[in-house]
């Protein structure tokens, strides 16, 4: 059916005075709108995006009533870095690294006390072809931590609104190990998180002596012995096991490496340069599948676990169940016993009514004074994949493959209305995220969910140390010896 010529002029008439009659309605809509977004625009202003990020933080994303986020905890491995050795295709050119790279400032305080800032280790390591040197963080590692910082930016800034959008040193504490790759990457990803600024960002860092977030022998004096007995146990192992002569064999072929050539053979040594030449987009070497590619990084972790993160309930474990346990506890013990203490600590201080931010705490308090302490909110601790494997492990959740570079466990503590009756109404969970997706762990309820004292008394218990005892366990709280003797072990891949 067509409209007549005097009924299609009609129609067209009512349409354009209605359009007239709404004009103003609509330019005042779009001008408010306007206003809207040039407000929530803002510098600094957090709810700019809330309305579109939480849809794009994925399903772990928190929408449940009453919910209220108390604290974060984020323990990463440093970004892409060049490898450690040349014994394996030493003639790669690596041409991305930078001396210093943008981002905030950042000054290392002795968390012992001492005035001085404690040396930032491996700063003139042997130079590689190209601007870079042995164990360098590279611009792609770089900005591997830019990309870890942004992420935490979109999920506790704009997603959750829990951090504020300027950087309030109130709410934050942060610390890194001294190695340089781990110091940059800090940097990185707080460029991330804050990305106007400058700084300086104090840290909390210790001598090598001191530190909690790997272990070897000049952290820890009495892990020589068994790192010692790790590697004979390992030796055996591979001469017990028939398919290592074969599966060398077959490796060797494919790349081109005789023995009278390359005498020496290690899994983790070949798993290091070509994870290296990967994230640098290098080409990688003739004869290398992914095939091959796979039963390196297979055998690399096979070999490299047991004196990382041995798991006392499988077969990585080659020196006891106990003592496997504290071999995790001289390493990282002191770093699991300050993740569990920040957790009560914040519980604490929300079941007495404290305000979340207050200045952060070099060390961790054991008097719980509400009117003197209040938790930051968010703690970093920038490490390596020895932080990050053994921690797996006292989570009963022992990683697989190789914790990728920036690696990392992000533990999220929650004050939830209480599944069941309760004095206080409340409950407190906590969710812990592995390279930014839900880890599932032995006790989580469904969506992760896991209690406080679950996870804290069940899991991490078993792998604390508080700094007195680990300085009793090693035998030393300092030692100038300890850097020259013990061992040399594949436990200082970091």
């Amino acid at each position: 059916t067509y409209l007549t010529d005097t009924a299609f002029d009609q129609t067209l008439q009512m349409q354009q005075s209605t359009l007239r009659r709404l004009q103003p309605q609509v330019v005042v809509l779009t001008f408010c709108l306007i206003l809207l977004f040039v407000f929530l625009s803002r510098p600094g202003s957090t709810a700019v995006n809330r309305l579109t990020i939480s849809s794009s933080l994925g399903r772990d994303f928190i929408k449940e009533k009453g919910a209220r986020l108390l604290l974060v905890q984020a323990v990463f491995r440093h970004g892409a870095r060049t490898p450690l050795s040349t014994v394996y295709w030493g003639d790669t050119v690596y041409s991305s690294c930078k001396p210093d790279y943008p981002g905030p400032t950042l000054v290392l305080k002795d968390e012992t006390g001492r005035p001085d800032s404690p040396p930032i280790l491996e700063t003139n390591s042997p130079p590689l072809p190209g601007n870079c040197r042995m164990g360098q963080l590279t611009g792609f590692g770089y900005n591997m931590a830019v990309d870890l910082g942004t992420w935490l930016r979109r999920r506790y800034v704009l997603g959750y609104g829990f951090l504020p959008g300027v950087m309030d040193p109130r709410t934050l504490s942060v610390r890194t190990t001294c190695i340089h790759r781990a110091v940059q990457t800090l940097q990185g990803v707080m460029a991330g998180l804050y990305p106007e600024l400058k700084g300086p960002v104090y840290c909390n860092a210790s001598r090598e002596e001191f530190e909690f977030e790997y272990g070897k022998n000049v952290t820890c004096p009495a892990i020589g012995p068994m790192l010692a007995e790790i590697a004979a146990r390992m030796a055996e192992r591979d001469a017990a096991d028939p398919q290592q002569p074969a599966l060398e064999g077959l490796v060797r072929a494919a790349l081109g490496m005789p023995p009278d050539q390359y005498p020496t053979f290690s899994w983790v040594r070949l798993h290091d340069a070509l994870a290296a030449m990967k994230a640098e987009n290098v080409p990688l070497p003739p004869g290398v599948s992914k095939e091959l590619l796979s039963i390196i990084n297979k055998q690399a972790v096979r070999h490299e676990v047991p004196a990382t993160g041995p798991t006392p309930l499988d077969d990585s474990c080659l020196i006891g169940k106990e003592a496997c346990k504290e071999y995790i506890r001289r390493a990282v013990g002191p770093l699991i016993w300050r993740l569990a203490d920040h957790m009560e600590a914040a519980r604490y201080a929300a079941s007495s009514g404290v305000q979340l931010a207050g200045a952060p705490s070099p060390t961790t308090s054991s008097a719980r004074d509400p009117a003197a302490y209040t938790p930051p909110r968010m703690y970093m601790y920038s490490g390596h994949d020895t932080t990050i494997t053994p921690l797996l492990v006292a989570l009963g959740a022992p990683e697989t493959a190789w914790p990728p570079f920036t690696a990392n466990l992000v533990f999220e503590l929650w004050e939830r209305p209480a599944a069941a009756p309760a004095a206080s109404g409340v409950q407190y969970d906590v969710r812990v995220l592995y390279n930014k997706e839900v880890l599932m762990l032995p006790l989580s309820a469904p969506g992760g969910w896991i209690g406080l004292d679950d996870l804290s008394g069940a899991l991490l218990q078993p792998y604390m140390y508080t700094d007195t005892e680990k300085q009793q366990a090693c035998g030393a709280s300092s030692s100038s010896s300890a850097s020259s003797t013990g061992p040399k072990s594949q436990a200082e891949v970091i």
